[in-house]
């Protein structure tokens, strides 16, 4: 199987083909093998800018980049590797999560602790422990539990929110949580400010996607905007997220793409297997167990299912395989 990357147009984005391709990450690399079994990093212009000799990864806009694979004792194990090539935090970890808001949050040797940029010891998580293998900051909130409560902890490790019942992690700003096991879903700001009550909805996902919250009512989902207003009205037999501004519905055998305002961009074709990884104005899709890309915006196809696979196109660039 050969990889390449290509542009918005289907062309071919450089002369090479690779053994295989990562998508364009955060930093605008992209590791790939190539036909010597080299493992690289390759810049937007296809140079190559770092040869390595451990796993491909994909890095953040930091320069860190999470790898994790099993060691020759059985092992699974997790270490931070940097653009240079070498590890800030060394590959031994049983967990690691991805660098955010200044911290990385750590487990090893069944102590939980967070780590700044340097790898020293910002604070030790215990008592408390990763809820529901939650293991990075997200708006300056961790979320933890102890004693079956939830709680959040700031960037210096003390107690800002909970107890609560049952929570999720902070997403664009929002929490969802529930007080007591028998309470309704709320949702709450970082300083633990009530924004909405899903209390009339039958169901509530947890977790925002595009700043919409994705409920079900009365058997039928629909987009619910932070201020309690249908974006998108609860008439559908199921909604996916396709990226942070899109969403896939469909409505009895009607599938068609709205955005985060609830416009339809497009209408979904029969035939179609599915959609996925929408990114800079387009979206891939399946048909016949092979890959191609069509345009968010009206549907026009971009190239035809031709791929064994094809990833998001990041940096005008992603990645297929033939």
């Amino acid at each position: 199987m050969s990889h390449k990357f290509i542009t918005p147009t289907g062309d071919d984005a450089f002369r090479d083909s690779y053994e295989f391709a990562h998508p364009f990450d955060d930093y605008g690399w992209a590791g790939v093998i190539d036909r010597q079994k080299r493992r690289r990093y390759l810049d937007v212009d296809g140079n190559v800018v770092m040869e390595t000799a451990h796993e491909l990864t994909s890095f953040d806009k930091d320069g860190f980049g999470h790898v994790a694979g099993v060691k020759p004792s059985g092992v699974f194990v997790h270490g931070i590797l940097t653009v240079k090539d070498q590890w800030l935090l060394e590959y031994k970890y049983s967990s690691l999560g991805s660098f955010s808001d200044g911290l990385f949050c750590a487990t090893y040797r069944k102590k939980q602790f967070c780590l700044d940029r340097s790898g020293k010891l910002a604070f030790n998580v215990d008592p408390f422990r990763y809820y529901d293998s939650t293991d990075a900051f997200h708006d300056h909130r961790l979320l933890v539990a102890r004693d079956r409560k939830c709680f959040f902890l700031d960037t210096a490790g003390k107690i800002v929110l909970g107890p609560f019942a049952d929570a999720s992690m902070f997403r664009d700003g929002l929490a969802g949580i529930q007080l007591h096991a028998d309470s309704a879903h709320e949702f709450i700001d970082v300083d633990g400010n009530v924004i909405l009550t899903a209390k009339k909805f039958d169901h509530t996902a947890l977790f925002w996607s595009g700043g919409l919250l994705i409920v079900l009512f009365k058997e039928h989902f629909g987009l619910l905007n932070r201020s309690a207003r249908f974006v998108a009205e609860p008439v559908y037999d199921r909604i996916e997220p396709l990226g942070p501004d899109h969403y896939l519905v469909e409505k009895g055998d009607a599938r068609q793409v709205l955005d985060n305002k609830g416009r339809v961009t497009m209408k979904v074709a029969p035939g179609i297997e599915c959609l996925r990884d929408a990114s800079e104005g387009l979206v891939t899709y399946e048909k016949n167990s092979r890959c191609g890309y069509l345009k968010l915006e009206g549907g026009d196809l971009v190239t035809e299912a031709i791929y064994g696979s094809a990833g998001p196109m990041r940096y005008s660039r992603a990645p297929v395989s033939t």
